[in-house]
């Protein structure tokens, strides 16, 4: 079982895209609403514009892992898979990574399923 995160009702929202700035920030406020409108209070939003570097090499990811790692945070929210991953392989890791700090990655689309802790 993994741990129980420290704050379940708090996200950090991740964008990562190579839109012009003004479209990267659109997005992340964007993003930010759905959140909040799915029930979640949004403790951080990192967008960062280079979705080519490998994310463990992104400073904005690593800031993630430690939010994540410090018990500040419960789900990590991202628009969609590719902003953090390439393949289905990495995003298993990632949310290995994440759950193994009892912390939840998501998409968006995933917000309106129902959690797995909630049955």
């Amino acid at each position: 079982m993994p741990p129980t995160p420290h704050r379940p009702e708090t996200a950090v929202v991740y964008i990562c895209t190579d839109d012009a700035p003004v479209g990267l920030a659109l997005c992340a406020d964007w993003c930010r609403d759905l959140v909040t409108a799915a029930g979640l209070a949004v403790a951080h939003v990192v967008a960062e514009p280079d979705p080519r570097t490998a994310v463990a090499d992104r400073a904005g990811w690593r800031q993630v892992v430690e939010w994540a790692a410090s018990g500040q945070v419960g789900s990590v929210i991202t628009m969609n898979r590719r902003m953090v991953a390439n393949s289905p392989h990495e995003w298993a890791h990632l949310t290995a990574e994440l759950h193994a700090l009892g912390v939840e990655l998501r998409t968006l689309t995933s917000l309106s399923a129902p959690r797995a802790d909630a049955a």
